[in-house]
């Protein structure tokens, strides 16, 4: 019977060392995945390995305080491109006041003195001189009722309406 309690303690004594052997495994080990976790969501998994692994539960404390680098760069990025942002509105607006005034569009040439664009029956028939046009309501070509082109007002207005044309 000694025998046998002998037997029992001593398979106690060993189920005893094997649980507290997995205790203490799971007590190292188990902080471990809490760790990784921890870690991967703040950008920092290898940080979040090593600390569980040697620090088991004080590691994941010591994750769960650590500055979240996903955040800190997601901000650095955000800043970086309201930086260029500002430098380019700078530039640009550098660039206006330092570039000379837009050169306002050339005014349309001049009519030629004396003379005036010809339409007749809705036909342009090109410029003409003031004595072609004269010769022209002379022999019947054109007639008061035809059109010259004011340049003063852009309008096309009959010939018989001009002095030196009718």
């Amino acid at each position: 019977m000694n025998q046998l309690l002998g037997m029992l303690a001593s398979s106690a004594e060993a189920l005893g060392n094997l649980l507290g052997s997995i205790i203490g495994i799971l007590f190292v080990f188990l902080p471990v995945p809490f760790g990784l976790a921890i870690g991967h969501h703040k950008g920092r998994v290898l940080a979040g390995f090593l600390w569980t692994f040697f620090l088991s539960w004080i590691g994941v404390l010591i994750m769960l305080i650590v500055p979240n680098e996903r955040e800190r760069q997601k901000h650095a990025r955000a800043e970086a491109q309201r930086t260029e942002m500002i430098m380019a509105t700078q530039a640009m607006l550098i660039a206006k006041m330092t570039s000379p005034p837009a050169l306002p569009a050339p005014p349309p040439p001049a009519p030629p003195v004396n003379r005036f664009r010809i339409a007749k029956n809705g036909q342009e028939l090109g410029w003409m001189g003031i004595y072609d046009i004269r010769r022209m309501v002379e022999t019947g070509q054109l007639t008061g009722e035809d059109f010259y082109l004011d340049h003063t007002i852009n309008e096309w207005l009959p010939l018989g309406g001009h002095p030196d044309l009718a």
